[in-house]
C-alpha cells in the first residue's frame, strides 16, 4: 500500500514505474494483455470540503513468467 497523499496524481506516474521495474521482476511476474485499472479516491467532507487523505489503487493486469 502507497502512502496516502494530498494530492496523489502527480505521483501516479512514479509509482506505476517503480511497480513495473522494481517489484515485478523480485516476483518473476509481467504485464498481461487486460486493462489497467486506476481508482482516484477523492472523498468530500461534510460541507463539501475536501477530504486531505487523497489516494490511489493501481490495479495492473499481470501473468507469472
Amino acid at each position: 500500500e502507497t502512502e496516502r497523499k494530498k494530492y496523489p496524481i502527480p505521483e501516479y506516474v512514479d509509482i506505476r514505474q517503480k511497480i513495473v521495474t522494481e517489484w515485478f521482476p523480485t516476483r518473476d511476474i509481467a504485464m498481461s494483455n487486460g486493462p489497467e485499472v486506476v481508482i482516484l479516491h477523492w472523498r468530500i467532507k461534510e460541507k463539501r470540503e475536501w477530504a486531505k487523505n487523497r489516494y490511489i489503487e493501481i490495479c495492473l493486469p499481470i501473468e507469472q513468467k
